[in-house]
């Protein structure tokens, strides 16, 4: 099985998760993007460009692992799953905390 259909996949979910953020939060002009040891918002961004971050860097690093010479397949498409993975949890757990600070 080639590793593109589970990076197109992954990159789509995490775009579908930004959709859902924009339709769901309040209107705010700009959106935390880091937050502190005791949960309180550092940085922010643009409403638009914070919640289109983790999509294109998701797309940026799963290219990365389809262009990059692998020697085995299987070894590729496990790397894209498990790094999917942990972007799609990432992107869903900033989302859950700018939800609370917003």
């Amino acid at each position: 099985m080639s590793a593109l259909a589970p990076a197109l996949g992954v990159v789509l979910l995490l775009a579908a998760m930004s959709v859902r953020a924009h339709r769901r939060l309040p209107p705010a002009a700009r959106l935390p993007m880091t937050f502190g040891p005791g949960g309180r918002p550092g940085w922010n961004l643009p409403r638009g460009l914070a919640l289109a971050f983790t999509p294109f860097l998701g797309a940026a690093v799963l290219v990365l692992f389809l262009v990059l010479p692998e020697s085995d397949p299987r070894t590729r498409l496990i790397a894209v799953l498990q790094v999917g993975a942990g972007l799609v949890a990432a992107h869903g757990l900033h989302l859950r905390l700018i939800s609370r600070h917003v």
